[in-house]
């Protein structure tokens, strides 16, 4: 696994080349398997059903995510 750091460098450019999409990523967040505008693209894309991809939609940083209880 990776530490912490190299996640997060990974993150920035994730960031950088996908804010506002959803992404499949590897599990070690290196590797952006599929990317779109809606989660239905990315859930799709064969490349995105490998068992151990995340799959979130990346914030754009100038929005605040905040989660809802229902």
């Amino acid at each position: 696994m990776k530490n912490h750091s190299q996640i997060n460098q990974n993150f920035t450019k994730v960031h950088q080349d996908f804010a506002g999409k959803w992404v499949a990523v590897s599990d070690d967040y290196a590797t952006v398997l599929a990317s779109g505008e809606t989660l239905d693209q990315v859930l799709k894309n064969p490349k995105a059903e490998t068992r151990d991809s995340k799959i979130f939609k990346v914030i754009p940083l100038d929005q605040i995510y905040s989660p809802i209880q229902a």
